[in-house]
């Protein structure tokens, strides 16, 4: 079971990636240039987080929680830029989520992972 949520939270790390490539790549202006890859790299930098976790911990739930909320949060943000924005000043929030993302949902997400852990290591002893 380890091994399955440690091999899905680096699936989920290498979609999130890919997304803020795309993203840099295909949705900003001029394609991949300097800013567009600087906010790619700010954008990776809570699953380069995650990932160091998934390699050190021997539990792969603390970090797939991380992965998984802040993979969460982009995917709603680049629907509500891309294929439904509400307003002309959505695409302020790509510089922004990415704070977010590090300092609120992946901390977050992080605990929540370390809930179920605890909650299954309780569990267990219960029986």
């Amino acid at each position: 079971m380890h091994r399955k949520l440690r091999l899905i939270g680096f699936g989920v790390v290498a979609l999130a990636m890919l997304l803020h490539f795309y993203t840099a790549a295909f949705k900003a202006e001029g394609g991949l240039g300097s800013f567009s890859v600087s906010l790619m790299l700010w954008a990776w930098l809570p699953y380069l987080v995650c990932s160091f976790m998934l390699f050190v911990t021997k539990n792969s739930i603390v970090p797939l929680g991380g992965a998984v909320a802040a993979f969460g949060m982009d995917v709603a943000l680049y629907l509500s830029v891309f294929v439904w924005p509400q307003s002309s000043t959505a695409p302020i929030a790509l510089l922004f989520m990415q704070l977010w993302n590090l300092l609120l949902f992946m901390p977050v997400g992080m605990l929540v992972g370390w809930g179920i852990l605890k909650f299954r290591k309780h569990k267990q002893h219960a029986f």
